[in-house]
């Protein structure tokens, strides 16, 4: 799986999941009032979230299984997640989890921002939320709310540098290894032997 910012031409699959995704998962199973499902067609666009990303105000990653386009997260750059969306093939496989810690990390280190914040909707998705290092903005939130807001630190990315073993290393220590296994079975044998 690729997790990676997505290009201009692919804003129109990123749009179309999420259209699919929220027609599932929130429109059909939870019926929100006509003002949250207006907002949400008028956001999500392809005119209005290909212009934000011009603008530099929204950055889009997507999690890819070979070409096709299996989840989409996105957030704004004062670090408020306004997507995240998985194909429903796809989940239970950490990949909301992935992006979600992929925009963390940019909060962070390219934002340079301390927090991000996100609005859980439907409010049964706060529980994923926390469970990945989210906490409640509001002590109180209304029984009928329509979506809890939640935040979560920014995180450093941590990059190691990739060590190149040398190849007399390498054959020592195939060397080594065959030996020792070589050793133990000739002991075997004798002992064997001996009984």
């Amino acid at each position: 799986m690729e997790i990676r910012k997505i290009k201009r031409n692919e804003i129109p699959d990123a749009c179309r999941l999420s259209h699919m995704v929220y027609e599932m998962a929130i429109r059909r199973n939870r019926p929100a009032g006509e003002q949250t499902h207006k907002f949400f067609y008028e956001y999500m666009t392809e005119e209005n979230i290909s212009s934000c990303c011009d603008s530099g105000e929204l950055i889009i990653w997507a999690a890819f299984d070979k070409r096709f386009m299996a989840a989409v997260c996105a957030m704004t750059k004062s670090g408020h997640i306004t997507m995240l969306y998985v194909h429903p093939h796809f989940l239970r496989r950490r990949i909301a989890k992935k992006l979600v810690t992929k925009a963390r990390i940019y909060a962070k280190m390219e934002l340079g921002l301390d927090m991000v914040t996100v609005n859980a909707m439907p409010p049964e998705t706060a529980g994923y939320f926390r469970r990945i290092g989210f906490t409640d903005i509001n002590q109180y939130t209304a029984p009928d709310a329509l979506f809890i807001p939640l935040s979560a630190k920014s995180i450093k990315q941590v990059e190691y540098e990739k060590k190149k073993v040398p190849a007399p290393v390498l054959l020592g220590m195939s060397l080594g290894g065959t030996g020792v296994v070589f050793i133990c079975g000739m002991i075997y044998c004798i002992y064997n032997a001996m009984i």
